[in-house]
């Protein structure tokens, strides 16, 4: 009995033992693999909405006076008088009384011009009386037409002469004397001064160099091909049409920002060799009349200043973030399935923190902003929740 069981209990054992196996596997649950999750990239974008942008062509240049004229004695003397506004920056109005050379020359000359004058005048009056006689003797002698020499016609004409030469007299000493005064042809300020009371000063010198303070100008650089935004505009010539390219002038004085109206007036003739641009010329009227143009300063000649050149509306255009405009005009538009598809668009304008395109896309598509190392057609994407109008992401936009 025991050698019995000694060999029925290892045998029960081991079948109990399979038995126990055969059902653990059966039972076990299978572990299955959970799906990854895809790494697609995660883009920002905006919704494409169509604006009617008005372009602003950005340029800079220094202040100039729209008139600038160097003061040239038309007559020579000793200057006896010189205003207090003559002197360097100091400012007059037109008619102002800037210089006077010694009259009393011009005044002698004149008085002896005038009795030259009376002196030929009664020249003239005693050959016409003459002439007359001469005329009313040879017809009582009833023998025809009376000849030149016997109607005295050759002194009248002498004495004529001798009469408008004493007047032209007259008025070149009158000119003279009104010379000797110097006034101020036009509101401005005194740029230089080279002369001053006491000093002699020849035919011809120079006194002084003045500018008008009723407009200044500015000569903006502008590419050739930013002209086509600008209205009129074109190389050489005074702006087309009856209004002006409008631009507002910027510059800072004391520390605060200021602001200048201006007008496109005209294009320089020719464009720079260097820099291949085309000066547009803007004109300030009254950069001194601070009140005009809401500036609590004057424009002052020499300042540097920037403008904004005011350029045609484009109406129902896209304005997008500079980021948006791939290689070769293209963006890229992220489909409702979040896929990547390129479309071609044409750009209008472009700064740095915009471009202005049109075609290509549609009021309400979403365009990709993110930076992508590689893009693939059709590629798949996740989107960033909170996409943005590309009106209020584009900064500057209208």
């Amino acid at each position: 009995m025991k050698k019995f069981l000694r060999i029925i209990l290892p045998l029960l054992i081991l079948l109990i033992g399979a038995g126990a196996a055969v059902l653990l596997i059966k039972t076990r649950k299978v572990a299955r693999p959970e799906p990854r999750a895809e790494n697609l990239p995660l883009v920002r974008v905006v919704v494409a909405e169509q604006v009617d942008y008005q372009v602003v062509v950005p340029s800079q240049g220094t202040v100039l006076p729209a008139t600038d004229i160097h003061l040239v004695a038309e007559v020579g003397g000793r200057i006896v008088e010189a205003s207090p506004a003559f002197t360097a920056g100091g400012a007059f109005k037109k008619g102002d009384l800037l210089l006077s050379i010694d009259p009393r020359d011009f005044e002698l000359a004149l008085t002896r011009a005038r009795a030259e004058l009376t002196r030929a005048e009664v020249a003239l009056q005693r050959e016409q009386a003459e002439s007359a006689v001469a005329r009313k003797e040879w017809e009582k002698l009833g023998n025809g037409n009376a000849p030149a020499l016997v109607l005295r016609e050759p002194q009248l004409a002498d004495a004529r002469a001798a009469a408008e030469a004493a007047r032209a007299v007259v008025e070149q000493a009158q000119r003279d004397l009104e010379r000797a005064k110097i006034t101020a042809p036009f509101n401005g300020r005194v740029w230089e001064k080279t002369v001053d009371a006491g000093q002699y000063v020849p035919k011809g010198a120079t006194l002084g160099r003045i500018y008008s303070t009723d407009a200044a100008e500015i000569r903006l650089p502008i590419r050739l091909d930013q002209l086509g935004f600008l209205e009129g505009l074109a190389p050489g010539g005074e702006t087309a049409g009856k209004q002006h390219t409008t631009a507002l002038i910027r510059g800072n004085v004391a520390g605060k920002d200021c602001q200048w109206k201006a007008s496109i007036v005209r294009t320089e003739a020719q464009v720079d060799p260097k820099s291949r641009m085309v000066h547009a010329v803007a004109r300030v009227e009254q950069p001194h009349a601070a009140l005009m143009h809401k500036s609590e300063y004057p424009l002052a000649v020499g300042m540097f200043v920037e403008a904004d050149v005011m350029g045609r509306v484009a109406k129902g255009v896209f304005a997008l973030p500079r980021s948006a405009l791939r290689a070769e005009n293209k963006v890229l538009v992220v489909t409702p399935d979040n896929r990547l598809t390129f479309r071609g668009v044409r750009e209008i304008h472009s700064d740095e923190h915009q471009v202005i395109v049109e075609g290509g896309i549609q009021p309400g598509e979403r365009v990709c902003i993110s930076p992508l190392d590689m893009v693939v057609e059709g590629m798949r994407v996740r989107v960033e929740q909170q996409a943005r109008t590309a009106s209020t992401q584009a900064k500057g936009a209208p």
